[in-house]
């Protein structure tokens, strides 16, 4: 973070090209963005990317929720606006970051991460995000 600047950061992103050719909405391909460049191949990079695709799935309602009680997004969506088709995304975020010292000199990492949900929409540019998400969005919901 110090070197960089910011937070490791790793994104699903849809490709350019496939968001400006309605014809290939069916085939939308994505790729794998890790900010900063050098963890693609790493061990965290990894990790990165298998928790955000599980966030996805869990999400969508591919797996069984892991709180009881909890939905997936699709489960909410006749609240939102019955019909109404909408784009989103969502992504973890580091929240706090560091690594402690026990007094027997044991270096111990330490993370607190969240999850951000922005709703997108799509135009001529690519997929950009809507400035301000309303509450009751299912993503955000979720």
């Amino acid at each position: 973070r110090m070197k960089e600047g910011r937070e490791p950061m790793f994104s699903l992103d849809p490709k350019p090209a496939s968001l400006s050719r309605p014809q290939d909405r069916g085939h939308l391909w994505q790729v794998k963005r890790f900010e900063p460049r050098w963890l693609a191949g790493t061990c965290v990079g990894e990790v990165l990317f298998q928790a955000d695709y599980h966030l996805k799935e869990l999400s969508m309602g591919e797996y069984a929720q892991p709180v009881a009680g909890m939905t997936s997004c699709f489960d909410r969506i006749d609240k939102y606006e019955p019909g109404k088709e909408w784009n989103a995304r969502e992504w973890f975020v580091v929240k706090d970051a560091g690594i402690y010292q026990s007094r027997d000199n044991v270096l111990i990492p330490h993370v607190e991460i969240g999850v951000q949900a922005r709703e997108t929409r799509v135009d001529s540019d690519g997929q950009e995000d809507i400035p301000l998400t309303r509450g009751d969005h299912p993503l955000v919901e979720y």
